[in-house]
């Protein structure tokens, strides 16, 4: 059996906004992949840029500010899993949840 161990689904807009590709990629998008390179199952997790981001300041600036009353990951680990739910019912795709190790990891762990 082949496993791809190392794949991200999801949306990076920082990653959009600089011009970096890829920046977005869905559940089907991964199954997809790996059908077409013979791979049995993948380990997925969100893009590194979540949403509680300012993305415009990563595009201008590069650095990294967190959006009040947001914490790292909040909306991103709750997508994914939905997504696989409804999109991967063989469960072909496992999912690791993303932290930010450097920034409010009590709350981010309560999300989960």
């Amino acid at each position: 059996m082949l496993y791809d161990v190392h794949a991200h689904v999801g949306l990076d807009l920082g990653f959009y906004l600089r011009g970096w590709w890829p920046y977005a990629a869905t559940a089907q998008d991964m199954l997809q992949h790996l059908d077409a390179n013979g791979i049995d199952r993948g380990v997925v997790f969100p893009f590194g840029l979540p949403s509680a981001f300012d993305p415009y300041v990563y595009a201008r600036d590069g650095t990294v500010s967190l959006l009040p009353g947001r914490t790292p990951f909040d909306r991103e680990n709750h997508r994914l899993a939905e997504e696989l739910d409804r999109l991967d019912p063989a469960r072909r795709l496992s999912m690791l949840a993303m932290f930010d190790p450097a920034r409010n990891v009590p709350a981010q762990l309560a999300e989960l």
